[in-house]
């Protein structure tokens, strides 16, 4: 691991103001303590200012606002995963507030200063940035509408720390000051493929929609976004050419909850309030793919499985639907005794002809040539989590076959 503790950051902690620099900027950005007003200025602004402390970051990740008082979130420390496209991507290993008041007079209540802990340890689980590459749209969106500038057009569905940057967009100050950060994973390794050095890289993004802890986040919310909803994209890279494959994960998109002592399943509301929901979530996902099959991975044996299934098939009966279907494979009950064949026939035999129609995104930099990835599959078993993992493995594996058959 690359431990990387400074970046091209200074900031100048003065009384009054923090003043903050950037190598490649000529002006400085001016936040005040009292107004918590952004301002740029010309740099000689500090030289009558009495400077504190100096801090240099990696990362500024934006303002937090606790009402009664505000800090400004920095990156500490972070390691470096590696580069997309000719872009460094960065994870986050620790972060520190910087207090936007006066300390001698504000003193944070205890029970704050555990949530602000608390937050301290949950960044530093699973979040990346880069100030080069857009990480919340896979690359067929970013080349498909154009979205060269990160900022605006970043997914805001994975911008994980957007409400923060808040007061930097109203102020209109440069977009130097901002970082798109994530969270989820990515993995960029080199493989060799014979004689060939090839690149494989993983990114999977976190909706900031419906998020939160097993149990208290179910289902499906009425705006049609659901819990533990994760896009998944896997690129692999050779000479010039670029393949991609994109897929989605999420609770199963009806009403329910369980409960976390018994994991008792209660639906909540019928299929006729579940309908606008549930039309709102396919809607979502057609917006960026033509064609969506959603995968259903529980077991009819568990009641508490069983009920989610039985109301999951209701939506599909009740709803008109244009190029979307429902397949279900219960995984407990078909590799039972990790007997994993039924569902390597289930990828290599019943849904080939899916995949194949599905395509995946190619872009040829010498040649000059484009494919779409037209379809995209919608999975889920209860927490999205084990069966899932296992069977978008298998799917994303055998398109991964498909694409380097298409070069050897």
């Amino acid at each position: 691991m690359t431990e990387i503790k400074e970046g091209d950051f200074k900031i100048v902690v003065c009384q009054d103001i923090i003043a903050i620099k950037h190598v490649d900027y000529k002006k400085i950005l001016v936040i005040d303590k009292t107004t918590h007003e952004l301002t740029e200025h010309e740099p000689n602004f500090i030289s009558q200012k009495t400077v504190q402390t100096v801090i240099k970051p990696h990362a500024i990740l934006g303002i937090l606002d606790c009402k009664t008082f505000s800090l400004l979130c920095i990156v500490e420390s972070c390691e470096l995963v590696g580069k997309i496209e000719g872009a460094d991507i960065f994870k986050v290993l620790s972060i520190n507030y910087i207090p936007l008041f006066d300390s001698s007079n504000i003193q944070i209540p205890n029970q704050m200063k555990t949530i602000l802990d608390d937050t301290k340890n949950l960044l530093t689980m699973g979040f990346y940035y880069s100030f080069n590459y857009d990480l919340t749209n896979t690359r067929q969106k970013q080349v498909k509408y154009k979205l060269y500038n990160i900022i605006e057009g970043s997914n805001k569905e994975y911008f994980w720390n957007y409400a923060l940057n808040q007061s930097f967009f109203e102020s209109k100050v440069d977009q130097i000051w901002t970082v798109v950060c994530i969270m989820g994973y990515v993995n960029i390794a080199a493989v060799n493929l014979g004689n060939e050095k090839t690149t494989f890289t993983l990114i999977a993004r976190r909706s900031v929609n419906h998020a939160g802890t097993r149990y208290n986040k179910r289902g499906i919310t009425e705006s049609g976004h659901v819990a533990n909803y994760v896009e998944t994209e896997q690129m692999f890279k050779i000479r010039k050419r670029l393949f991609t494959y994109s897929i989605v994960r999420g609770s199963a998109p009806v009403f329910f909850e369980q409960n976390p002592v018994n994991s008792e399943t209660t639906i909540l509301k019928n299929t006729v309030l579940t309908s606008q929901a549930f039309m709102e979530h396919v809607k979502h996902i057609q917006a960026d793919y033509k064609y969506v099959m959603m995968e259903n991975l529980m077991t009819d044996t568990k009641n508490n499985e069983e009920v989610i299934t039985s109301a999951f098939k209701n939506m599909f009966k009740v709803s008109n639907l244009n190029n979307c279907k429902y397949d279900s494979f219960d995984m407990h009950e078909e590799c039972r005794n990790d007997n994993y064949d039924n569902l390597e026939n289930l990828v290599n035999d019943k849904l080939s002809n899916i995949l194949n129609n599905f395509k995946y995104y190619y872009e040829d930099g010498e040649a000059g040539k484009f494919q779409e990835q037209t379809g995209i599959f919608r999975v889920n078993c209860l927490d999205c989590l084990d069966r899932t993992n296992l069977f978008q493995a298998m799917v994303c594996w055998q398109v991964l076959i498909n694409q380097v058959n298409i070069i050897l």
